[in-house]
């Protein structure tokens, strides 16, 4: 029997959230958040943007070997305070205390403290780890043999297997 569907992929060595539908990558060589920036636009991609707990968790495990990892948010204007490097809406806030801080301007940039997921901000130029996200490419997908024992050995269709397997 012959199944199609259209599935989404992330590139190998990228990890799939069905929760957001995007693709992730932990970099733990530290870099400054400029650095780490413009790295993951080189890959097609932004650094992390959080829109609920849920992710905030989800990242926090991905992340649990560094002790702090960069975060896309930043605030480089008091008019329009801390936003996302993807511009995606900032709904979601996971600073300490549930409470956004004064900004401080030596310190526009966002880290997220890996042991208990707490937001604090930073110095941009304090390198540290960090997350890229993109979308996952779209494939057209047709279930036969040959194609499932593909995706059996290839970790870039981690996200397919998952589909497969409900």
């Amino acid at each position: 029997m012959l199944h199609a569907a259209l599935c989404r992929v992330c590139d190998e060595g990228w990890r799939y959230s069905p929760h957001s539908r995007k693709c992730y990558k932990l970099f733990t060589r530290p870099m400054t958040w400029t650095e780490a920036e413009f790295h993951c636009r080189m890959q097609r991609s932004n650094q992390l943007s959080i829109h609920n707990s849920r992710e905030n968790r989800f990242f926090k495990e991905i992340a649990r070997d560094a002790s702090e990892i960069w975060l896309g948010s930043a605030n480089f204007s008091e008019l329009i305070g801390y936003e996302w490097s993807d511009k995606t809406s900032y709904n979601f806030r996971g600073w300490k205390n549930g409470r956004e801080p004064v900004t401080k301007s030596t310190q526009p940039c966002t880290k997220m403290n890996v042991t208990n997921g707490e937001w604090f901000q930073s110095c941009c130029r304090k390198p540290a780890p960090y997350i890229c996200q993109k979308n996952p490419q779209t494939v057209n997908y047709a279930s036969n043999k040959q194609n499932d024992e593909m995706i059996a050995k290839n970790s870039g269709f981690e996200q397919l297997r998952f589909l497969l397997r409900k």
